[in-house]
């Protein structure tokens, strides 16, 4: 099974500090399954906008770890429908992602995103509470 992993989720894994412990509970579990870690283009781009260089050059060895997707998926009906209603990059780039499990091109999407839902047939909602 492919697991794309949202960027907040590798951020709390591969931090210098622990931001949350729960987080190393769910990397168990899928090295136990022996499923796929991924990363998205879009996450490593974010995670390069750090200001620190020695941040920026820890991550970059620690990702290495991580199957990244070589490509983007062709934005599907569903997700662009949302993606015109994107506020911000950080939503932008969130569709993007979501976009990824839409396209079957993953299985499965890791976040902490509560605005963040998959629906069975594949569209992309934000929480309303």
């Amino acid at each position: 099974m492919r697991v794309l992993l949202d960027t907040n989720v590798l951020i709390h894994r591969e931090a210098s500090t622990v931001v949350r412990g729960d987080i190393g509970n769910v990397f168990n579990w899928l090295d136990k399954l022996k499923h796929e870690k991924c990363a998205h283009p879009v996450s490593l781009s974010e995670i390069e906008k750090h200001k620190d260089e020695k941040v920026r050059n820890s991550f970059r060895a620690k990702l290495q770890s991580y199957n990244i997707l070589k490509t983007t998926a062709p934005m599907s009906a569903g997700a662009a429908q949302f993606a015109a209603t994107d506020k911000s990059e950080n939503d932008r780039n969130d569709t993007i992602i979501v976009n990824e499990v839409v396209a079957n091109r993953v299985d499965i999407l890791i976040t902490e995103d509560r605005g963040v839902h998959i629906l069975p047939n594949g569209l992309q909602t934000a929480n309303p509470f």
